[in-house]
């Protein structure tokens, strides 16, 4: 997932982007456009899951090509896996 930069608030002289609850992998700046992107892995976590119910579960498992076991079979299978 690329995200442009979007500033958040004015510190002073400098503009601020604020990347609570973004997990960046890389910075990316485009010299022809000028233009600054963050690039972040949008992958499943244990807080994603943890909160859906088992049919929540099974659907994605089977979205994902895995197999249905159990919920704690199956959210240990989505973890790390993309969205």
């Amino acid at each position: 997932m690329i995200i442009p930069f979007k500033t958040n608030l004015v510190d002073g002289d400098e503009n601020v982007m604020d990347l609570t609850g973004l997990n960046p992998s890389e910075i990316r700046f485009n010299y022809k456009s000028r233009s600054i992107s963050i690039v972040c892995k949008d992958e499943y976590t244990l807080e994603d899951l943890d909160g859906l119910s088992w049919q929540e579960i099974k659907k994605l498992v089977i979205e994902n090509e895995g197999t249905w076991d159990n919920k704690a079979s199956g959210i240990e299978y989505l973890i790390g896996r993309s969205k």
